[in-house]
């Protein structure tokens, strides 16, 4: 359904789905990774994960200032 969405958008009504679908996805990555790491005993995969999330965290800010108008 979202891709389809994005499909049929043009213009400002992409950029702004799109970001959208940018800000839902990382959320749900960054909390997936948190949920892991809380969760999982120690490993090479847990390490992985820790290691990963300040970036997945990092995208998330980056797409939430986009979706956020210019003052």
């Amino acid at each position: 359904a979202d891709l389809d969405a994005l499909r049929a958008a043009r213009g400002a009504a992409f950029d702004t789905l799109y970001v959208q679908n940018q800000v839902a996805a990382h959320q749900a990555a960054v909390t997936l990774f948190q949920d892991y790491i809380a969760a999982a005993p120690e490993s090479a995969l847990k390490a992985w994960a820790q290691s990963t999330l300040p970036k997945l965290q990092s995208h998330l800010a980056s797409a939430q200032a986009l979706a956020t108008p210019a003052q």
